[in-house]
């Protein structure tokens, strides 16, 4: 969203128990799995922590976030993006929850210089309802 401050944006739904949390703690964080989870994070998606400990059900592994005292990362995941809420705006039936990136990592092997290499790394992207895609490889453009 910006580069000073380094700003990340998300839209959650207004009822989402993450709302609630993001909004108590003032802070958040970005997981960024890989294909391999896409089983978990559909569950995760699909169940709310109000009524269910997500970690205890998909066996993913809840570790000390770098920076952040409340909030913890996902271990299994190839990156995080801690985030310091910065501002909510509400969208609808959505807030937008702004935060300032106050720490990020991701496995080195998965980067060429400062993005993703696409042909190591098997993001997810989410094309809407039930549809995901993996990045395709990537290609350089040269003027």
């Amino acid at each position: 969203m910006s580069k000073n401050p380094a700003l990340l944006g998300i839209a959650l739904a207004k009822k989402h128990f993450s709302s609630e949390l993001i909004k108590k703690s003032s802070q958040f964080i970005v997981n960024i799995p890989e294909w391999k989870l896409l089983d978990k994070v559909m569950f995760c998606g699909a169940v709310s922590g109000r009524e269910i400990d997500k970690f205890k059900e998909t066996k993913l592994t809840a570790d000390k976030a770098h920076s952040l005292a409340k909030t913890p990362k996902i271990a299994e995941c190839i990156g995080s993006i801690e985030c310091s809420l910065f501002d909510i705006k509400e969208a609808g039936d959505h807030y937008l929850f702004f935060g300032e990136v106050v720490y990020a990592e991701a496995e080195n092997h998965l980067f060429i210089n400062d993005f993703w290499d696409t042909n190591k790394a098997e993001l997810i992207f989410h094309l809407g309802g039930k549809f995901f895609f993996k990045p395709a490889p990537y290609a350089e453009f040269k003027k």
